[in-house]
């Protein structure tokens, strides 16, 4: 899938379509993430890429509070095509696999965004900041399926693609970065810690901590 982002970026129309079809036929969820890769062109201008901040915003409060859940059983229950199930019991077998909203999944994936954004508004160097926020707006691509879907049954599957671009935003922060800041940086560096902290949090703490905050909040 990954591959075919960038053949698409370079108009390769035919290599893309062909590694499009080989993805889909290796899993069937390959298709939430092909049919985003058009958008990913789209977003040159900053006003797209505010775009895409809100509507991630949105879906991680929706997926938090259950409402995409309801909304792909209301989809299901409407059109009679029954997606709510195959994502619900997928992996029927695998009895002790956990289900429903994954707190620790979302704040980890959406602690790599943050720290995607931040960066490239302050730390990486302006020649490059460009071209590391194109691959931060594909990672935030990729984690829409997640949050549509992310509340059923095995919904890592749902993250393998996108995880696999976290040691990518990384690297770059490192190489493309720069050693000192200006005051203005400032902001964005303590955005850069606290995205840091959030990911830490949902990675030592898992749901334990998350789950006592939320309580009594979220039904």
């Amino acid at each position: 899938i990954l591959n075919c982002a960038l053949l698409i970026q370079r108009k390769r129309w035919v290599q893309a379509s062909g590694l499009g079809i080989a993805a889909i036929l290796f899993h069937r969820t390959a298709v939430l993430y092909l049919v985003l890769l058009p958008v990913w062109t789209l977003l040159n201008t900053p006003r797209a890429r505010r775009l895409v901040v809100t509507t991630l915003i949105v879906l991680a409060a929706a997926y938090g509070l259950r409402i995409t859940e309801e909304a792909v059983r209301s989809v299901t229950s409407l059109t009679g095509l029954d997606v709510y199930t195959m994502t619900e019991y997928y992996g029927l077998g695998a009895t002790h696999y956990r289900r429903g909203t994954r707190w620790d999944f979302l704040l980890f994936s959406m602690a790599w965004f943050v720290f995607g954004v931040m960066a490239s508004k302050g730390w990486i160097k302006f020649a490059y900041r460009t071209s590391f926020r194109t691959l931060v707006d594909l990672y935030g691509l990729m984690l829409i399926p997640f949050l549509l879907f992310g509340w059923g049954s095995f919904s890592d599957r749902f993250l393998f693609v996108l995880w696999q671009l976290i040691p990518v935003i990384v690297g770059g922060v490192v190489t493309l970065g720069r050693l000192r800041l200006h005051s203005k940086g400032i902001p964005y560096l303590l955005g850069l810690l606290g995205a840091s902290l959030g990911l830490v949090l949902s990675v030592t703490l898992n749901q334990s901590l998350i789950s006592w905050v939320l309580r009594g909040i979220v039904p």
